[in-house]
Protein backbone atom coordinates (compact mmCIF):
# COMPACT_ATOMS: atom_id res chain seq x y z
CA UNK A 1 0.00 0.00 0.00
CA UNK A 2 1.25 3.59 -0.45
CA UNK A 3 1.46 6.03 2.35
CA UNK A 4 0.32 9.95 1.89
CA UNK A 5 1.07 12.77 4.14
CA UNK A 6 0.30 15.86 5.24
CA UNK A 7 2.68 18.17 7.13
CA UNK A 8 2.02 21.79 8.14
CA UNK A 9 4.06 23.12 10.97
CA UNK A 10 4.58 26.92 12.12
CA UNK A 11 7.95 26.31 13.07
CA UNK A 12 9.49 25.29 9.62
CA UNK A 13 12.64 24.39 11.70
CA UNK A 14 10.36 21.40 12.90
CA UNK A 15 8.64 20.43 9.45
CA UNK A 16 12.61 20.33 8.23
CA UNK A 17 13.59 18.06 10.81
CA UNK A 18 10.44 15.79 10.60
CA UNK A 19 9.71 15.36 6.85
CA UNK A 20 12.53 13.00 5.98
CA UNK A 21 12.51 10.76 8.77
CA UNK A 22 8.26 10.14 8.27
CA UNK A 23 8.69 9.64 4.86
CA UNK A 24 11.71 7.41 4.85
CA UNK A 25 9.57 5.30 7.26
CA UNK A 26 6.96 5.45 5.51
CA UNK A 27 8.67 4.19 2.97
CA UNK A 28 10.43 1.40 4.84
CA UNK A 29 6.78 0.30 6.00
CA UNK A 30 6.82 -0.83 9.10
CA UNK A 31 3.75 -2.06 9.60
CA UNK A 32 2.93 -2.60 6.01
CA UNK A 33 4.59 -3.58 3.39
CA UNK A 34 7.61 -1.47 1.63
CA UNK A 35 6.97 1.66 -0.68
CA UNK A 36 10.10 1.70 -3.17
CA UNK A 37 8.20 2.39 -6.33
CA UNK A 38 8.42 6.36 -6.33
CA UNK A 39 8.01 9.61 -3.72
CA UNK A 40 6.80 12.48 -4.73
CA UNK A 41 5.52 15.57 -2.78
CA UNK A 42 4.42 19.56 -3.46
CA UNK A 43 4.55 22.35 -0.96
CA UNK A 44 1.50 24.35 -0.13
CA UNK A 45 3.45 28.20 -1.06
CA UNK A 46 4.55 26.42 -4.23
CA UNK A 47 1.84 24.41 -5.85
CA UNK A 48 3.68 24.99 -9.53
CA UNK A 49 6.58 22.93 -7.94
CA UNK A 50 5.84 19.39 -8.20
CA UNK A 51 8.57 16.81 -7.32
CA UNK A 52 8.10 13.37 -8.65
CA UNK A 53 10.75 10.47 -8.85
CA UNK A 54 10.80 6.65 -9.14
CA UNK A 55 13.25 6.51 -7.04
CA UNK A 56 12.79 5.51 -3.50
CA UNK A 57 12.36 8.49 -0.46
CA UNK A 58 15.43 6.89 0.72
CA UNK A 59 17.31 7.29 -2.54
CA UNK A 60 16.04 11.08 -3.31
CA UNK A 61 17.01 12.19 0.40
CA UNK A 62 20.39 11.74 -0.08
CA UNK A 63 20.29 13.14 -3.16
CA UNK A 64 18.53 16.40 -2.00
CA UNK A 65 19.06 16.80 1.55
CA UNK A 66 20.72 19.74 1.39
CA UNK A 67 18.55 22.20 -0.51
CA UNK A 68 16.04 21.04 1.88
CA UNK A 69 17.67 22.82 4.34
CA UNK A 70 17.42 26.19 2.61
CA UNK A 71 16.89 29.09 5.32
CA UNK A 72 13.86 30.78 4.13
CA UNK A 73 12.51 27.46 2.11
CA UNK A 74 8.66 26.51 3.34
CA UNK A 75 8.46 22.81 2.96
CA UNK A 76 4.64 22.27 4.84
CA UNK A 77 3.02 19.95 2.29
CA UNK A 78 1.44 16.85 1.25
CA UNK A 79 4.05 13.90 0.52
CA UNK A 80 3.37 10.59 -0.88
CA UNK A 81 5.40 6.97 -0.96
CA UNK A 82 4.56 4.79 -3.71
CA UNK A 83 3.61 1.19 -4.10
CA UNK A 84 2.62 0.08 -7.50
CA UNK A 85 0.11 -2.52 -7.45
CA UNK A 86 0.64 -6.21 -7.98
CA UNK A 87 0.69 -7.36 -11.39
CA UNK A 88 1.16 -4.17 -12.71
CA UNK A 89 4.29 -2.52 -14.98
CA UNK A 90 3.56 1.06 -14.74
CA UNK A 91 6.49 2.50 -12.75
CA UNK A 92 8.36 5.23 -13.62
CA UNK A 93 8.63 9.16 -12.55
CA UNK A 94 5.28 10.30 -14.80
CA UNK A 95 3.28 7.14 -12.51
CA UNK A 96 4.47 8.58 -8.82
CA UNK A 97 2.52 11.02 -7.64
CA UNK A 98 1.50 13.68 -7.41
CA UNK A 99 -0.82 14.07 -10.43
CA UNK A 100 -1.78 17.07 -11.64
CA UNK A 101 -4.97 17.77 -13.91
CA UNK A 102 -5.17 21.83 -15.42
CA UNK A 103 -5.20 23.25 -11.50
CA UNK A 104 -5.75 19.91 -9.96
CA UNK A 105 -3.18 18.16 -7.53
CA UNK A 106 -3.69 14.56 -6.04
CA UNK A 107 -2.17 11.80 -4.08
CA UNK A 108 -3.77 8.81 -3.49
CA UNK A 109 -3.74 5.48 -1.64
CA UNK A 110 -6.01 2.34 -3.03
CA UNK A 111 -6.96 0.61 -5.72
CA UNK A 112 -10.04 2.39 -8.10
CA UNK A 113 -11.98 1.14 -11.07
CA UNK A 114 -14.18 3.00 -13.13
CA UNK A 115 -17.61 1.17 -12.74
CA UNK A 116 -19.88 0.00 -15.98
CA UNK A 117 -23.28 1.55 -14.82
CA UNK A 118 -24.30 4.84 -14.06
CA UNK A 119 -25.29 8.52 -15.48
CA UNK A 120 -22.15 9.40 -16.41
CA UNK A 121 -19.59 6.29 -17.51
CA UNK A 122 -19.92 6.76 -21.00
CA UNK A 123 -18.66 10.10 -20.98
CA UNK A 124 -16.22 9.34 -18.11
CA UNK A 125 -15.14 6.44 -20.26
CA UNK A 126 -13.64 8.49 -22.88
CA UNK A 127 -11.06 9.86 -20.35
CA UNK A 128 -9.32 6.70 -19.09
CA UNK A 129 -5.83 6.07 -20.80
CA UNK A 130 -4.99 2.54 -20.38
CA UNK A 131 -1.28 4.04 -20.22
CA UNK A 132 -2.14 5.50 -17.03
CA UNK A 133 -2.40 4.34 -13.59
CA UNK A 134 -6.35 4.45 -11.96
CA UNK A 135 -5.06 7.16 -9.70
CA UNK A 136 -4.50 9.55 -12.56
CA UNK A 137 -7.64 8.46 -14.43
CA UNK A 138 -9.22 9.29 -11.30
CA UNK A 139 -8.10 12.76 -11.50
CA UNK A 140 -8.83 12.94 -14.88
CA UNK A 141 -12.97 12.03 -14.19
CA UNK A 142 -12.56 14.96 -11.04
CA UNK A 143 -11.79 17.54 -13.74
CA UNK A 144 -14.68 16.13 -15.83
CA UNK A 145 -16.90 17.29 -12.82
CA UNK A 146 -15.23 21.07 -11.77
CA UNK A 147 -15.15 21.60 -15.79
CA UNK A 148 -15.21 25.40 -15.64
CA UNK A 149 -16.04 26.06 -12.55
CA UNK A 150 -13.97 28.29 -10.51
CA UNK A 151 -12.13 25.29 -8.36
CA UNK A 152 -12.09 22.12 -6.98
CA UNK A 153 -15.17 21.70 -4.77
CA UNK A 154 -16.81 19.05 -2.23
CA UNK A 155 -19.42 18.52 -4.52
CA UNK A 156 -16.86 17.18 -7.07
CA UNK A 157 -15.16 14.56 -5.70
CA UNK A 158 -18.28 13.43 -4.32
CA UNK A 159 -20.08 13.57 -7.83
CA UNK A 160 -16.73 11.72 -8.87
CA UNK A 161 -16.27 8.96 -6.32
CA UNK A 162 -19.79 8.08 -6.88
CA UNK A 163 -18.64 6.57 -10.24
CA UNK A 164 -15.75 4.83 -9.25
CA UNK A 165 -15.33 1.51 -7.55
CA UNK A 166 -12.87 0.74 -4.85
CA UNK A 167 -10.42 1.73 -2.11
CA UNK A 168 -8.96 5.09 -1.41
CA UNK A 169 -7.18 7.53 0.86
CA UNK A 170 -7.01 10.92 -1.11
CA UNK A 171 -5.94 14.32 -0.79
CA UNK A 172 -6.42 16.99 -3.38
CA UNK A 173 -5.46 20.62 -3.76
CA UNK A 174 -6.61 23.55 -6.25
CA UNK A 175 -3.95 26.07 -7.47
CA UNK A 176 -6.77 28.34 -7.89
CA UNK A 177 -7.99 27.76 -3.77
CA UNK A 178 -4.48 27.18 -2.47
CA UNK A 179 -5.54 27.00 0.93
CA UNK A 180 -7.60 24.57 1.18
CA UNK A 181 -7.26 20.55 1.22
CA UNK A 182 -9.84 18.31 0.52
CA UNK A 183 -9.03 15.25 2.39
CA UNK A 184 -11.38 12.02 1.80
CA UNK A 185 -10.85 8.27 2.50
CA UNK A 186 -13.22 4.97 2.84
CA UNK A 187 -14.10 2.46 5.11
CA UNK A 188 -10.67 0.85 4.43
CA UNK A 189 -7.76 2.99 4.09
CA UNK A 190 -6.20 4.37 7.28
CA UNK A 191 -5.39 8.05 7.93
CA UNK A 192 -4.38 9.28 11.29
CA UNK A 193 -4.19 12.80 11.93
CA UNK A 194 -1.51 14.23 14.81
CA UNK A 195 -2.52 17.77 16.58
CA UNK A 196 0.46 19.54 17.86
CA UNK A 197 0.46 21.87 20.65
CA UNK A 198 2.11 24.37 23.02
CA UNK A 199 0.30 24.50 25.92
CA UNK A 200 -2.91 25.34 24.78
CA UNK A 201 -1.68 27.14 21.21
CA UNK A 202 -1.48 24.56 18.32
CA UNK A 203 1.19 24.60 16.91
CA UNK A 204 0.94 22.13 13.73
CA UNK A 205 -0.60 19.28 11.98
CA UNK A 206 0.41 15.99 10.59
CA UNK A 207 -1.66 13.22 8.77
CA UNK A 208 -0.33 10.25 8.20
CA UNK A 209 -1.63 6.93 6.32
CA UNK A 210 -0.14 4.96 9.52
CA UNK A 211 -0.53 4.90 13.01
CA UNK A 212 3.20 3.72 14.28
CA UNK A 213 5.34 5.77 12.01
CA UNK A 214 3.50 9.04 13.17
CA UNK A 215 3.91 8.51 16.54
CA UNK A 216 7.60 6.94 15.96
CA UNK A 217 8.38 10.36 14.53
CA UNK A 218 6.65 12.80 16.67
CA UNK A 219 8.22 11.68 19.80
CA UNK A 220 11.33 12.33 18.07
CA UNK A 221 9.91 15.76 17.35
CA UNK A 222 9.29 16.49 20.79
CA UNK A 223 12.44 15.86 22.35
CA UNK A 224 14.26 17.87 19.01
CA UNK A 225 11.97 20.74 19.79
CA UNK A 226 13.31 20.58 23.48
CA UNK A 227 16.54 21.08 22.59
CA UNK A 228 15.41 24.28 20.91
CA UNK A 229 13.52 25.09 24.43
CA UNK A 230 9.91 24.26 22.88
CA UNK A 231 7.74 22.31 24.73
CA UNK A 232 5.19 20.53 22.21
CA UNK A 233 2.72 17.60 23.38
CA UNK A 234 0.83 16.04 20.62
CA UNK A 235 -2.82 14.00 20.28
CA UNK A 236 -3.03 10.88 17.63
CA UNK A 237 -6.58 10.07 16.79
CA UNK A 238 -7.56 7.94 13.33
CA UNK A 239 -9.89 9.32 10.75
CA UNK A 240 -13.74 8.59 10.65
CA UNK A 241 -14.24 5.90 7.70
CA UNK A 242 -16.54 7.19 4.46
CA UNK A 243 -15.99 10.99 4.66
CA UNK A 244 -14.60 14.38 3.45
CA UNK A 245 -12.39 17.12 4.95
CA UNK A 246 -11.40 20.59 4.21
CA UNK A 247 -8.18 21.58 5.34
CA UNK A 248 -7.02 25.36 6.07
CA UNK A 249 -3.58 25.47 5.54
CA UNK A 250 -2.52 27.24 8.64
CA UNK A 251 -5.03 26.74 10.50
CA UNK A 252 -3.53 23.47 12.33
CA UNK A 253 -7.14 22.05 13.01
CA UNK A 254 -8.96 19.57 10.99
CA UNK A 255 -12.63 20.08 12.11
CA UNK A 256 -15.19 17.32 12.03
CA UNK A 257 -16.17 16.03 8.28
CA UNK A 258 -17.91 18.43 5.98
CA UNK A 259 -19.99 15.34 3.68
CA UNK A 260 -20.10 12.16 4.55
CA UNK A 261 -20.35 9.20 1.85
CA UNK A 262 -21.95 5.96 1.02
CA UNK A 263 -20.41 2.56 -0.01
CA UNK A 264 -21.40 2.79 -3.58
CA UNK A 265 -23.66 -0.58 -4.67
CA UNK A 266 -22.03 -4.07 -5.64
CA UNK A 267 -23.16 -4.35 -8.82
CA UNK A 268 -23.55 -8.10 -10.35
CA UNK A 269 -22.82 -9.39 -13.80
CA UNK A 270 -26.34 -8.67 -14.56
CA UNK A 271 -25.91 -4.81 -13.91
CA UNK A 272 -28.88 -4.25 -12.41
CA UNK A 273 -28.54 -1.08 -9.79
CA UNK A 274 -30.88 -3.04 -6.92
CA UNK A 275 -29.09 -5.66 -6.34
CA UNK A 276 -26.07 -6.15 -2.94
CA UNK A 277 -25.69 -2.90 -1.45
CA UNK A 278 -22.78 -2.09 0.76
CA UNK A 279 -23.05 0.97 3.43
CA UNK A 280 -20.30 2.04 5.20
CA UNK A 281 -18.34 -0.77 6.47
CA UNK A 282 -20.89 -3.58 6.14
CA UNK A 283 -23.59 -5.68 3.94
CA UNK A 284 -27.18 -4.09 4.07
CA UNK A 285 -29.38 -7.26 2.61
CA UNK A 286 -33.06 -6.95 3.21
CA UNK A 287 -34.82 -9.78 4.16
CA UNK A 288 -37.01 -10.25 1.08
CA UNK A 289 -33.74 -9.57 -1.31
CA UNK A 290 -33.54 -11.64 -4.12
CA UNK A 291 -30.62 -13.53 -4.29
CA UNK A 292 -29.80 -16.03 -7.14
CA UNK A 293 -29.15 -19.46 -6.38
CA UNK A 294 -27.13 -20.03 -9.45
CA UNK A 295 -25.15 -16.40 -9.68
CA UNK A 296 -24.07 -16.09 -13.16
CA UNK A 297 -19.90 -14.34 -12.58
CA UNK A 298 -17.33 -15.12 -9.90
CA UNK A 299 -17.93 -12.00 -8.64
CA UNK A 300 -21.74 -11.96 -8.16
CA UNK A 301 -20.62 -15.36 -5.90
CA UNK A 302 -18.02 -13.55 -3.87
CA UNK A 303 -20.61 -10.82 -3.34
CA UNK A 304 -23.75 -13.49 -2.51
CA UNK A 305 -21.25 -15.38 -0.26
CA UNK A 306 -20.07 -12.34 2.06
CA UNK A 307 -23.65 -11.49 2.39
CA UNK A 308 -24.88 -14.58 3.18
CA UNK A 309 -21.74 -14.81 5.78
CA UNK A 310 -22.25 -11.37 7.54
CA UNK A 311 -18.66 -10.06 6.06
CA UNK A 312 -18.02 -6.71 6.01
CA UNK A 313 -16.11 -5.51 2.63
CA UNK A 314 -13.17 -4.64 5.04
CA UNK A 315 -13.25 -8.15 5.96
CA UNK A 316 -13.23 -9.10 2.79
CA UNK A 317 -9.93 -7.50 1.61
CA UNK A 318 -8.28 -8.25 4.94
CA UNK A 319 -9.21 -12.09 3.61
CA UNK A 320 -7.73 -12.08 0.29
CA UNK A 321 -4.42 -10.11 1.54
CA UNK A 322 -4.04 -13.34 3.54
CA UNK A 323 -4.67 -15.81 1.34
CA UNK A 324 -3.12 -14.15 -1.65
CA UNK A 325 -0.95 -11.04 -0.24
CA UNK A 326 -2.75 -8.73 -2.86
CA UNK A 327 -5.89 -6.71 -2.20
CA UNK A 328 -9.17 -7.98 -3.89
CA UNK A 329 -9.42 -5.57 -7.02
CA UNK A 330 -5.96 -6.86 -8.26
CA UNK A 331 -6.46 -10.67 -8.04
CA UNK A 332 -6.57 -12.21 -11.27
CA UNK A 333 -8.90 -14.52 -12.58
CA UNK A 334 -8.06 -17.95 -11.01
CA UNK A 335 -7.49 -15.91 -7.89
CA UNK A 336 -10.97 -14.61 -7.57
CA UNK A 337 -12.47 -18.66 -8.62
CA UNK A 338 -10.01 -19.81 -5.73
CA UNK A 339 -11.87 -16.77 -3.48
CA UNK A 340 -15.14 -17.78 -4.16
CA UNK A 341 -14.21 -21.29 -3.28
CA UNK A 342 -13.16 -20.83 -0.06
CA UNK A 343 -16.24 -18.65 0.88
CA UNK A 344 -18.30 -21.25 -0.21
CA UNK A 345 -16.83 -24.21 1.86
CA UNK A 346 -16.69 -21.06 4.42
CA UNK A 347 -20.71 -21.43 4.11
CA UNK A 348 -20.79 -25.21 4.87
CA UNK A 349 -19.64 -25.23 8.01
CA UNK A 350 -21.52 -21.50 9.06
CA UNK A 351 -24.60 -21.45 11.39
CA UNK A 352 -26.23 -18.20 10.00
CA UNK A 353 -28.96 -17.91 12.64
CA UNK A 354 -26.94 -19.52 16.03
CA UNK A 355 -23.52 -16.85 15.08
CA UNK A 356 -24.88 -13.90 13.33
CA UNK A 357 -27.35 -12.24 15.81
CA UNK A 358 -24.42 -12.72 18.37
CA UNK A 359 -22.43 -10.41 16.29
CA UNK A 360 -24.86 -8.17 14.85
CA UNK A 361 -26.05 -7.37 18.27
CA UNK A 362 -22.43 -7.10 19.95
CA UNK A 363 -21.06 -4.56 16.59
CA UNK A 364 -23.93 -2.13 16.77
CA UNK A 365 -22.07 0.93 18.60
CA UNK A 366 -18.94 -0.75 18.37
CA UNK A 367 -16.26 -1.53 15.16
CA UNK A 368 -15.91 -4.88 13.83
CA UNK A 369 -11.49 -3.92 14.14
CA UNK A 370 -11.69 -3.15 17.69
CA UNK A 371 -13.64 -6.35 19.05
CA UNK A 372 -10.85 -8.21 16.65
CA UNK A 373 -8.14 -5.99 18.19
CA UNK A 374 -9.03 -6.08 21.63
CA UNK A 375 -10.36 -9.84 22.39
CA UNK A 376 -9.59 -13.11 21.56
CA UNK A 377 -12.03 -13.41 18.58
CA UNK A 378 -10.49 -14.93 15.78
CA UNK A 379 -11.19 -13.50 12.50
CA UNK A 380 -13.22 -13.85 10.78
CA UNK A 381 -16.09 -14.32 13.67
CA UNK A 382 -17.37 -17.36 11.50
CA UNK A 383 -14.56 -19.49 12.38
CA UNK A 384 -15.46 -18.97 16.49
CA UNK A 385 -17.56 -21.44 18.26
CA UNK A 386 -21.23 -20.02 19.30
CA UNK A 387 -19.80 -20.88 23.23
CA UNK A 388 -16.54 -18.96 22.57
CA UNK A 389 -18.08 -16.09 20.51
CA UNK A 390 -19.92 -16.07 23.39
CA UNK A 391 -17.61 -16.17 26.33
CA UNK A 392 -15.40 -13.47 24.88
CA UNK A 393 -18.17 -10.94 23.95
CA UNK A 394 -19.43 -11.22 27.80
CA UNK A 395 -15.30 -11.16 28.82
CA UNK A 396 -14.40 -7.90 26.62
CA UNK A 397 -18.28 -6.27 27.70
CA UNK A 398 -17.29 -6.73 31.31
CA UNK A 399 -13.86 -5.39 30.71
CA UNK A 400 -14.96 -2.40 29.30
CA UNK A 401 -17.71 -1.42 32.26
CA UNK A 402 -15.22 -2.21 34.98
CA UNK A 403 -13.04 0.48 32.80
Amino acid sequence: MCQLSLIDLQDLRLTKFITRPLTELNTVGITTQSNNDGFGYVCFNNLNNIIKTEESAQIWWDKHQDEWKQKHRNPNGIFHVRNCSQGKDKIGPEHAHPFINNNIIQIHNGTLSLRYWGDQVKELKKLIDSKKIDSENFLQTVQYFVNNDKHLTVEHLEATLKNWDGTFAMMLVDKRNPTKILIAKDDVKKLHKCTIKNGKIKEGIIINTEFFELEYVVNILVKFAEALNIKLTYEIEELSDLNIWEYTVGSYELKAPIKTLERPKVVSGTKSKEENNWHGSSYQHAANAQVQSKPNSVSQLITTSAARLDLSYLDITVLTEILFKKNIFVLDEEEMLSFAQFLESLQKTFKEDAKRPIWEEATKNVSRTQLYQQTNIYFPYILNKKSYLQKELVRWKNTNLQD
